[in-house]
């Protein structure tokens, strides 16, 4: 990445002067000639009359920007208008060279004379006075081997090396602050010590660039050869009919063994094989019922899917014997079209076949290429597989994804998430981190949201670093519905999302299968060997494909690639369902492991300074001063973030206040509380219809175990003038407050607000006097991490619900800050606030164990607050 992913933007607001330009007969070789022409004119001016009038330096940042805009124009007229030519090319690449080159070195002259003047005085030697125009020089010809090592890279292997740091966009940029800086009648004796080190740092950016280059090429020139198939053709004859079939080969030197659990291997008999493959091909086509349809995602967005059925969908759903299905996920840019072959592969192996269409991707609705964030996608990939196996009726523990690139990381952060008991996955290249050639790209990305500049980025990957298959690249490159950018919003959080996932991949115990691409140049190799390590599941694989390019289910050994993931998924299905226990997590799991490594983490300076200026001059901030009067976990310390009004004693206490206000973990609780009031209101929504029967107003009950001060109680019962509520709190001074705020708001008739200890079994009695509709646990277990706590209170809420009564709760399945909250803020008891995070997997399975079935779940945009819905059912040990 450079400046040069400004580019589309520059030309769309370019785009009508571009046009008028044709209208008027102006071609883009004149406009190519013209752009160099100024640069070799404002080249002079720098180099003659600017020594004298230093204001003319100014010249410089407006004439490279003029420039700019003409190549950018030229370039349009080319492809837009057809005046594309040879000719043209050459002058576009000897232009850019020229012009580069006389700008740079209009430099020399004065550096030259500021050299002789400094030495003269200081009667050095001559020879020593070239020293500084020794950096123009090396800059002009590190500035010239980049481009010609782009025009080298498109000229020989086909793709244009367009790395950086330092591209032709970044170059105009420094010149034309170096213009700007000595405009403004800076003297030459302190921009010469300015600008000295700013020579020596672009040699070393340009020397960088020539470097990944370089390195780009050399990899495409040595790398070219395709991948070969680990295989034996055989020819087998069935009625005149002839077919090549790809046979195993079962070598040793080809085995892939699994790690940490023995599975069941598939013996391959060549016999066998040999018989099937005379069975004609039009035929096993024919046994597959593919198909295509839509659906509106929870906002109304149109999502379209593909299907590949063994049997019409009718008779799915009748089946007597037990069926299995997949769901496939495409890259980024991609739709469902392009897995089209590996799903008719897995519907051949005797599996229903379902593929999306992401939302802005393919033929789905959306802007294109964009979501707010990844747990946007997450909802809308739980909403279809909801879907799925509502028309199939397949339950979801015979479930299988299979994704590609960035679909993998939303596959690997729905399972984290959502924690659904799917069978397996198979993760094909996931871009956990994404390699953007460019140093400090995301947060450069970001300072650019904030400015409101930079909304796409454009994608650097090409059809040659996809595949090595040519048949593959040309249809990559003919496909209408393959977007070239991506919204910087997901690719943002697409890359906080793998860090996410990286940092907490232990709470994945789904097994897992991981295809490694050896020739990837758009993801990090070792993050995604990183992340398979790291998961929690005893039955995992990993396989790595030394000679593939990124896009694995496209390339020449593709046959290998899809019966390496149908011979998992059959090892997968082939043995029995068998969840983990994490009941006793707080004892030995990945989250406990976590906060054991915090706890003896050597002494960090930032925190001690941290804690001792929070301590000492936290009081001018209000909401500091809650927190550490009371607690930052507090029900004190949450009314100021849910209020979220910045105050203090002063406006640096303002300041303060806002800042902290604004804080990651505090903007995931105010989300966290809009996802209860959503969820609340689907509750008593259904509880209403389901009594709308009752010739009186039915009037709803809801129990909030701990309250704290009831921010969202007093929402719901403000929303739901019928609702009546026992809102419960081990805090005396919290009761008050919820009695106070009953009063003022008028209700204390429907509001019981009394002392109770939400772990202790007395404050759940066994009378059916008092059964409740709705029951809150939010922000309670995540407090405590011993599982033995949130057992008894579940065990207690369920004895005070109805029969199909509604239980919210809420989890905190990771956060960003674990290791600063522990060692800089404190609780509500005066101690440090050490936190476990309990995985959603280890939270759902305590819910479903205490008699409660999960049927809705939210999750903010951070990947730090769940909120989930749940229904009374029966426990498992009744049933």
């Amino acid at each position: 990445m450079s400046l040069y992913q400004l580019k589309p933007k520059f030309q769309d607001q370019l785009r009508p002067l571009s046009n008028a330009l044709v209208a008027k007969n102006i071609t883009a070789n004149q406009v190519t000639v013209s752009a160099v022409l100024l640069s070799v004119g404002t080249a002079y001016v720098i180099a003659k009359p600017a020594i004298e009038q230093q204001a003319l330096w100014l010249l410089l940042p407006s004439s490279l920007f003029v420039r700019m805009a003409l190549n950018a124009i030229d370039g349009m007229m080319a492809r837009e208008h057809g005046q594309a030519s040879r000719l043209g090319a050459v002058l576009n690449e000897i232009g850019d060279i020229v012009a580069d080159t006389a700008l740079i070195a209009s430099l020399a002259p004065h550096v030259a004379k500021h050299d002789l003047r400094i030495n003269s005085e200081r009667q050095t030697l001559t020879s020593k006075s070239l020293t500084t125009q020794r950096h123009v020089s090396s800059i002009v010809a590190l500035s010239v081997s980049s481009e010609l090592l782009g025009i080298a890279s498109n000229t020989l292997l086909g793709v244009r090396a367009n790395q950086g740091p330092l591209g032709k966009s970044d170059r105009a940029l420094i010149l034309g602050v170096l213009g700007a800086f000595m405009g403004s009648k800076v003297p030459l004796s302190r921009a010469h010590l300015s600008i000295t080190p700013l020579f020596i740092l672009t040699e070393v950016l340009l020397l960088k660039t020539c470097l990944n280059r370089l390195r780009y090429m050399a990899n495409l020139y040595l790398m070219h050869q395709p991948p070969a198939l680990r295989a034996v053709t055989c020819e087998s004859t069935n009625n005149s009919l002839s077919l090549t079939t790809v046979l195993p080969n079962n070598s040793i030197d080809n085995a892939r063994p699994l790690e940490f659990k023995e599975m069941p291997t598939t013996t391959v008999n060549s016999q066998k094989l040999k018989e099937q493959a005379s069975v004609s091909f039009e035929q096993s086509l024919a046994k597959i019922i593919g198909g295509e349809s839509c659906y509106n995602a929870y906002d109304s967005t149109a999502i379209y899917y593909r299907y590949w059925l063994t049997m019409p969908l009718e008779d799915v759903q009748k089946a007597n014997q037990p069926l299995r299905q997949v769901i496939l996920l495409h890259r980024g840019h991609e739709h469902s079209g392009r897995l089209a072959e590996l799903g008719e592969q897995f519907a051949k192996a005797g599996y229903q076949v379902f593929a999306w269409d992401a939302r802005g991707n393919g033929r789905s609705g959306g802007i294109k290429d964009h979501a707010e964030s990844v747990t946007e996608l997450e909802r809308d990939l739980d909403g279809f597989v909801q879907l799925v196996i509502g028309q199939t009726g397949i339950a979801i523990e015979d479930t299988l994804i299979v994704a590609s690139s960035i679909g993998a990381v939303l596959a690997a952060a729905w399972v984290h998430d959502y924690a659904p008991s799917i069978r397996g996955m198979i993760l094909g290249t996931p871009a956990l981190s994404i390699r953007l050639y460019l140093p400090f790209a995301i947060p450069s990305l970001k300072v650019a949201r904030t400015l409101g500049l930079m909304s796409r980025v454009s994608s650097y990957v090409k059809a040659q670093v996809l595949t090595h298959d040519k048949d593959a690249q040309q249809a990559y490159n003919a496909d209408p519905l393959i977007s070239n950018s991506i919204s910087t919003d997901l690719l943002i959080d697409t890359h906080a999302t793998g860090q996410r996932l990286l940092d907490d991949a232990g709470a994945i115990t789904v097994p897992t299968f991981v295809l490694c691409a050896g020739k990837d140049y758009v993801v990090d190799k070792q993050a995604e060997r990183t992340f398979y390590e790291a998961i929690n599941t005893p039955t995992k694989r990993w396989q790595l494909y030394p000679d593939s390019y990124h896009a694995i289910f496209h390339e020449t050994n593709k046959a290998d690639v899809f019966a390496d993931c149908i011979d998992f998924a059959e090892q997968v299905f082939a043995a029995p369902v068998q969840a983990p226990d994490l009941s006793t997590a707080h004892l030995n799991s990945a989250s406990k492991d976590k906060v054991d490594r915090l706890a003896i983490k050597p002494f960090n300076p930032s925190f001690a300074i941290t804690r001792f200026a929070m301590q000492k001059f936290g009081h001018v901030s209000d909401a500091i001063a809650t927190g550490l009067e009371h607690g930052f976990d507090s029900g004190h310390s949450l009314d100021h973030v849910y209020y979220n009004q910045p105050s203090g004693q002063n406006k640096f206490g303002h300041a303060i206040d806002k800042f902290y206000l604004n804080n990651i973990g505090w903007q995931g609780i105010r989300i966290r509380r809009e996802h209860i009031l959503e969820l609340a209101r689907l509750a008593l929504a259904d509880i209403e219809d389901k009594n709308q029967s009752s010739v009186k107003p039915y009037q709803p009950k809801l129990l909030d175990i701990a309250s704290g001060h009831g921010f969202y109680a007093f929402d719901l019962l403000t929303a739901f003038t019928d609702l009546q509520a026992e809102l419960r709190d081990y805090e005396m001074h919290n009761i008050k407050a919820l009695q106070a705020k009953a009063e003022q708001l008028a209700i204390s008739d429907r509001v019981i607000a009394c002392q109770k200890d939400a772990f202790d079994v007395v404050s759940y009695p066994d009378s059916d006097n008092t059964k409740f509709d709705v029951a809150i646990s939010s922000g309670v277990f995540e407090l405590f991490s011993d599982n033995t706590l949130p057992e008894t209170a579940l065990a207690g809420i369920y004895d005070s619900l109805k029969a199909d009564g509604y239980l919210i709760y809420t989890n905190q399945p990771w956060h960003p800050e674990q290791e600063f909250i522990s060692k800089t803020l404190n609780n509500h008891r005066g101690s440090s606030w050490v936190m476990r995070c309990r995985s959603q997997a280890e939270m759902d399975q305590l819910i479903e164990r205490a008699g409660f079935k999960k049927v809705a779940m939210r999750i903010d945009r951070f990947g730090i607050f769940t909120v989930s819905l749940a229904i009374k059912t029966a426990p498992i040990n009744d049933k």
